[in-house]
């Protein structure tokens, strides 16, 4: 009896182990199933916290345009000893780590767009602390994943664009030609006017439902970079689902999530970039902003 006992008891005991085995291995087949959802379930959650963002900023920038006659938030750094310009990063957000046009220089507080967000009282620059650790949440794309290593002002991989430059997003304010091509803000160089001036009102959209205001940084993924030969780049920004696609605030002040950036080309071979203007946005005040008003390349629109 006793030796039966025994043997019925590692039957028993063997059984178990298999069973405990068949759980491991159930649970493992699940893991493999469950995770690619549930990373689609993140990846969702933050394109819809990426578009209210983007609600709360376009709806601050219409209170903006509304207080400043139709001018967008911008701010002129040095970006040459001795030459300031407009640079679009400024408009809002935080202090960031780059060490060029501003970006490291001003803060939370000399950010326009950041009034118009709420009551918060920011740390005034004057302070002389180099590094403030501000936080101005509206800013901050979840989906934010930073620019890979390219030259010559991101010599190491870029974790996040709010922490680099201090917003994950940026207002149209030039188009995939190139710094010099201004779109919504006027003359943010003072090469593209002979006066000198910098900034200025925005110009009359010809479609306030298709021009977009400001978006997710990866719209100027594709656009044409001195590094790349003065052609068409990639800033390899795929931060929406690993695919080159955005969230637009519009002008008339709506929002638009998840659409795809075409890459850049000049298919009709007029030296200017055809997907400036795409079926879902476009970067031009008007379908004939980017006529060539120079004799010689780079055409840009400089203004009346």
């Amino acid at each position: 009896m006793k030796m039966q006992a025994r043997a019925d008891h590692r039957a028993a005991r063997g059984m178990t182990m298999v069973e405990i085995l068949v759980v491991i291995a159930v649970l493992a087949v699940l893991m493999g199933l469950l995770l690619p959802t549930l990373s689609r379930v993140r990846e969702h959650s933050g394109e819809t916290t990426c578009a209210s963002n983007l609600r709360q900023l376009g709806a601050a920038t219409l209170a903006y345009r509304a207080a400043w006659n139709d001018h967008l938030p911008q701010v002129a750094a040095e970006v040459a000893p001795g030459v300031e310009a407009i640079v679009g990063a400024l408009f809002g957000g935080k202090r960031g780590e780059l060490a060029f046009y501003g970006i490291n220089d001003i803060g939370a507080d000399r950010r326009p767009l950041n009034t118009y967000l709420g009551p918060d009282a920011w740390r005034s620059d004057d302070d002389g602390d180099e590094y403030i650790d501000e936080h101005v949440p509206a800013f901050l794309c979840p989906l934010d994943r930073g620019l890979p290593a390219q030259p010559p002002f991101y010599p190491d991989h870029v974790l996040t664009m709010y922490d680099y430059i201090g917003t994950s997003y940026t207002l149209n304010d030039h188009a995939l030609d190139g710094e010099g091509c201004w779109t919504l803000v006027p003359a943010r160089t003072p090469s593209c006017d002979a006066t000198g001036r910098l900034g200025g009102k925005m110009p009359r959209v010809e479609q306030p439902t298709k021009t977009w205001m400001i978006g997710d940084l990866p719209i100027y993924n594709y656009q044409v970079e001195p590094w790349a030969g003065g052609l068409p780049g990639d800033r390899l920004q795929r931060w929406h689902f690993k695919k080159v696609q955005v969230n637009l605030a519009f002008v008339d002040g709506h929002v638009g999530a998840g659409i795809t950036v075409p890459r850049s080309s000049d298919d009709d071979g007029d030296g200017q970039i055809d997907q400036n203007t795409t079926r879902f946005y476009t970067f031009l005040p008007s379908r004939d902003w980017l006529e060539p008003l120079r004799l010689e390349p780079p055409w840009c629109h400089c203004g009346p």
